[in-house]
């Protein structure tokens, strides 16, 4: 569900929860990422997640960003 911890995220320093943004069942990691980390930009995905209730959220335009 939304509250529940899809995976963690880590560095150096630090360890990170990264959280469902809403409730559904996730279906495939990046393995890319997984096999190299430091391939990470803030254009790459992480995980994709089959929503359970699309309408249960809205989605921000690109100007709401």
């Amino acid at each position: 569900g939304a509250t529940q911890e899809v995976m963690v995220v880590e560095s150096v320093k630090a360890a990170s929860d990264i959280y469902a943004p809403v409730g559904g069942a996730v279906r495939e990691f990046n393995q890319a990422v997984i096999d190299d980390p430091s391939s990470i930009t803030a254009d790459t995905w992480l995980f994709k997640l089959e929503v359970a209730d699309p309408f249960a959220f809205e989605l921000l335009s690109e100007e709401e960003t």
